[in-house]
C-alpha cells in the first residue's frame, strides 16, 4: 500500500489508491480490511447458547489501521469522511498525522473520560476472554483424552 501511494500518475490515470464509489462502499472497504485481523476458531464446538468474543490478532489489527490511514489520506471524501465519523481509532490516527503531534493523549480528547472508558472495556474484555479460554481449554482436554 505504501509503494502504491508513492506512485506517480501520468496520462490522466487516477491514483492507484483512489477508490471510486459511494460512501457505503467505502464503509465496506473499512470493515473488510479490519475483518482481516480477526482471530478465527475453526472446528471449535462451544456450548449451545455461547457466542465466543470477537478477537483480533494485535499485529494484524494495527497494520489494518495503518493501511486504512493511508487509504483515508488518498480518499478524503469517502473513506476519510467515514473513518472520521465512525471510527474513533482512525480519527485519532488522522489527528496525530495532521497535527504532527505524536503524544498521547490527544489534545482533542478528554483524557480522564477516555481512561475510565478504557478501564471499563478492559475489565469486560478480560472477563469474556477468561470464559473463552476456559471453554477452549476444556475442548483441548476433551480431544486429547
Amino acid at each position: 500500500v505504501r509503494r502504491a501511494a508513492m506512485l506517480d500518475t501520468e496520462n490522466n490515470v487516477p491514483p492507484p489508491l483512489q477508490i471510486m464509489g459511494n460512501h457505503s462502499q467505502s464503509f465496506d472497504v473499512i470493515s473488510s480490511i479490519l475483518k482481516l485481523s480477526e482471530y478465527k476458531c475453526y472446528n471449535a464446538k462451544f456450548p449451545e447458547g455461547y457466542t465466543p468474543p470477537e478477537l483480533v490478532i494485535a499485529t494484524h489489527y494495527w497494520k489494518a489501521w495503518l493501511v486504512l490511514l493511508i487509504l483515508a489520506a488518498f480518499n478524503p471524501s469517502t473513506i476519510g469522511a467515514q473513518a472520521w465519523k465512525n471510527h474513533p481509532t482512525l480519527r485519532g490516527l488522522m489527528e496525530i498525522v495532521i497535527t504532527n503531534n505524536y503524544q498521547f493523549p490527544l489534545e482533542s480528547m478528554n483524557y480522564q473520560e477516555a481512561l475510565l472508558q478504557e478501564k471499563q472495556l478492559t475489565a469486560a474484555e478480560k472477563s469474556d476472554i477468561l470464559v473463552f479460554e476456559g471453554y477452549r481449554l476444556r475442548l483441548c482436554v476433551d480431544t486429547t483424552a
